[in-house]
């Protein structure tokens, strides 16, 4: 990569000019692939870790500055407390490596110990033929 494009300045001003955000403070996160950890990306030295650490992909998450869940509640893991929530969750997902995918698929069928509902509601008001 040319050494303009490692500048966290220049990609700051990039993101301002994509998505309008001109006069609107914003912070900037990326998801680490290994950990599946929102981090954020503030300086030029962190913005080179997110880059050279995200290969090919970098998932990032722009949020208005003092609202996002890292200002507020600190960057930790999700497994170490903290449950990020929403956005980041989504973030995370979308896009993601194998290791973080979930691999095993829901069972979805009926119960087999299943008691119909209006049976046992309307046991003493509706007439059994009338019943579901």
């Amino acid at each position: 990569m040319a050494e303009d494009t490692l500048q966290y300045n220049a990609f700051y001003s990039l993101l301002e000019r994509i998505h309008m955000l001109f006069n609107i403070p914003f912070v900037i996160q990326y998801v680490e692939p290994k950990n599946a950890d929102l981090l954020p990306i503030s300086n030029n030295k962190n913005f080179e870790l997110a880059v050279n650490s995200s290969k090919p992909l970098l998932r990032i998450l722009l949020q208005r500055k003092g609202e996002s869940y890292g200002e507020i509640y600190g960057y930790k893991s999700s497994k170490h407390g903290l449950i990020h929530r929403g956005a980041a969750d989504t973030l995370r997902n979308f896009g993601g490596s194998e290791k973080h995918r979930r691999s095993e698929k829901p069972v979805i069928s009926v119960m087999s110990d299943f008691h119909l509902v209006s049976s046992i509601l309307d046991v003493d008001i509706i007439p059994w033929t009338l019943r579901r």
